[in-house]
């Protein structure tokens, strides 16, 4: 069984992904923040290396919030 790691999917293109890859029948591995924080890049390599080898990387770490948009044609 093939396995992925997907860092960003509790929703978005994240949790899309995530879906899709189970339907796939792929084992997945989706840490939340609290268990790894990607800010801080040791605990990013101490997480890596507990896992020892998988076979898909998916790195969706979010962007800003997102805000709402207007935009008006005319005037």
């Amino acid at each position: 069984m093939k396995t992925a790691l997907i860092i960003g999917s509790s929703k978005g293109i994240g949790k899309a992904i995530k879906i899709k890859l189970h339907e796939l029948k792929i084992k997945i591995i989706a840490p939340t923040r609290k268990e790894l924080d990607t800010s801080k890049l040791n605990g990013v390599k101490k997480f890596i290396k507990k896992l020892n080898y998988v076979d898909y990387l998916i790195l969706n770490t979010g962007g800003p919030p997102a805000k709402d948009f207007f935009f008006n044609i005319g005037k």
